[in-house]
C-alpha cells in the first residue's frame, strides 16, 4: 500500500473533478517520538526506542511482562463462575491474570462466588480492594445471556468494581491486557506516559467530552471523563439529552461544574485541559464553556478524526508523534500511533486550540496529547485518541448491548436525564 502512496497523491493533486482539497505546502514537521517518555518501574524508554527492532506492539507486550507495576495495588478478584457453563475455562482465566497481577508485584488473590450470598459478602467487604470477575460464554461483542445481565445490573446498581471476560479466549494471549484493566479498575499503574518536558502535563487535570447512542433510540448520550495526566480514570458524568450533535448550555454547565468538583476535591491546583471530541458545532459557542466553567482557567482543544490528511515519509509511515503545523491553518495534524500490522498506514487526527491561556504551542500540545494516546487504559497498547477521549467515548456509548467501558461504578460518577 505505502509504495503506491506517490500515485494516489499525484491523482488527487491533479483531478480536476475534486474540490474541497486544500494543499498546504508550507508546513513545519516535528518528530516527537523522542521525546514521549515510557516510565516503568525500572526506567525509562522513549517512544522512539520502542519503534525499533520487533516493532511497537512486541516491544510493549516485552515492556509489561518484564517490568513490575509503578504502582502496584493489593486485590482480591471474584469469580462469578455461575454465569458460565465453562467453569473450568472461568477457573483457569482468573489463575493466569491473578499470576500476571503477582508478577507486577500486586498482592493478588481469587475466590470463587458460587451464590448470591458469596457475591453479596463479598462485595460489602470494605477491608480490601475486590472486583468480581465476570465470565461470558460468547466472543467479544456479543449480548450476554440474560442470567448474566442481571448480575451485572446487579453490581452497577450496588456501585461495584467488576471485569467482564470472555470464555472464548486463550488466557495464555489475553491475560496480559485483561490485567491491565483490572489493575486500572483497582487503582494501579503499570507505567506512565509524558513529554520529556512533562511538569505542565503531571500538574494538569484532563477532560474528555462526548457524544454517543448509549443504546437510546431517541436522543444521545453525552459523556464527561476527568483523568490524571498518567490517563487514569478518576470519575465520570453522563447525560441524555436531545438527537443534536452539540452539547448546549445545560448539558455543558451540569457536566462541567460536577467534573469540577470532582477534580478540586483531588487537586484544586491543577491546570484543567478540556479535549472535545470532533469539532464545536456552530451553536456550540465558547461563551457556553466560559460560562459554565466559571472563573476557572482551562484550555480548550478540539481533537478530530475526520477530514484529516494522509500522513507518509516517502513510502514509509511517519514515526508515531509526528505533528504537521501548516502555516495557513489554525490546526495540525498529528501522527500518534503506528498501526499493528507493518506496512499499514493507522488513521492520523488534526487538533486546534479555542482557548489557550497558556499559549501552548502546536508543538507542546501534539507532545501533551501523543503522551495521553500512549497511556494503558483498558490496554497497554496506543490508541488513535487521547485517553480522556477513549474513556468518554466508551462511557457515551456503554449499554447492554456494548459493555466493553462497564465496571467502573466504584469510582465517583453521577447521571442525569437533561431531555
Amino acid at each position: 500500500m505505502l509504495e503506491e502512496i506517490g500515485h494516489l497523491i499525484s491523482y488527487l493533486a491533479d483531478s480536476p473533478d475534486l474540490c474541497g482539497l486544500e494543499n498546504y505546502k508550507a508546513f513545519d514537521a516535528h518528530d516527537l517520538s523522542g521525546e514521549i517518555i515510557y516510565q516503568t518501574a525500572s526506567g525509562q524508554k522513549s517512544l522512539l526506542s520502542l519503534t525499533q527492532g520487533d516493532g511497537i506492539s512486541r516491544n510493549l507486550l516485552s515492556l509489561v511482562r518484564k517490568n513490575t507495576a509503578v504502582q502496584p495495588v493489593a486485590i482480591r478478584l471474584g469469580l462469578l463462575s455461575k454465569v458460565s457453563a465453562r467453569t473450568a475455562k472461568s477457573i483457569d482465566i482468573a489463575e493466569h491474570v491473578v499470576g500476571v497481577l503477582r508478577e507486577w508485584g500486586c498482592v493478588a488473590s481469587w475466590v470463587e462466588l458460587a451464590d448470591a450470598e458469596a457475591v453479596e459478602q463479598f462485595i460489602a467487604d470494605e477491608n480490601q480492594v475486590n472486583l468480581v470477575l465476570v465470565p461470558l460464554d460468547g466472543k467479544r461483542g456479543d449480548r450476554p445471556p440474560e442470567n448474566a445481565l442481571e448480575w451485572i445490573k446487579y453490581l452497577d446498581e450496588e456501585n461495584s468494581a467488576f471485569q467482564l471476560c470472555s470464555t472464548a479466549s486463550n488466557p495464555v494471549y489475553s491475560r496480559h491486557g485483561l490485567a491491565m484493566a483490572i489493575l486500572q479498575k483497582a487503582g494501579g499503574v503499570h507505567f506512565s506516559t509524558q513529554p520529556a518536558d512533562g511538569d505542565f502535563f503531571k500538574n494538569a487535570w484532563f477532560i474528555g467530552l462526548d457524544l454517543g447512542r448509549g443504546g437510546q433510540r431517541e436522543g444521545r448520550i453525552a459523556a464527561i471523563a476527568l483523568t490524571a495526566p498518567d490517563g487514569s480514570l478518576k470519575a465520570y458524568w453522563r447525560a441524555l439529552k436531545d438527537k443534536t450533535e452539540s452539547l448546549p448550555l445545560d448539558v455543558l454547565s451540569h457536566g462541567l461544574r460536577w467534573i469540577m468538583s470532582q477534580a478540586e476535591d483531588l487537586e484544586s491546583t491543577r491546570h484543567l485541559i478540556l479535549i472535545r471530541d470532533g469539532r464545536c458545532p456552530r451553536d456550540e459557542n465558547l461563551e457556553h464553556y466560559k460560562t459554565a466553567m466559571g472563573q476557572r482557567r482551562f484550555t480548550l482543544v478540539e481533537f478530530i478524526k475526520r477530514g484529516t490528511p494522509l500522513m507518509h515519509v516517502g513510502c514509509a509511515e511517519p514515526n508515531p508523534g509526528t505533528i504537521l503545523v501548516p502555516s495557513s491553518s489554525p490546526f495540525a495534524a498529528m501522527y500518534a500511533c503506528l498501526a499493528p500490522q507493518r506496512g499499514i498506514l493507522s488513521g492520523p487526527a488534526k487538533f486546534r486550540t479555542r482557548l489557550n491561556p497558556n499559549e501552548l504551542s502546536h508543538r507542546k500540545l501534539g507532545a501533551i496529547l501523543t503522551s495521553l494516546c500512549h497511556s494503558a487504559t483498558l490496554s497497554y497498547q496506543p490508541a488513535g485518541v487521547p485517553a480522556p477521549l477513549q474513556w468518554s467515548n466508551g462511557l457515551a456509548k456503554l449499554s447492554f448491548s456494548d459493555l466493553q467501558f462497564s465496571g467502573w461504578a466504584h469510582l465517583p460518577h453521577h447521571t442525569v436525564d437533561l431531555r
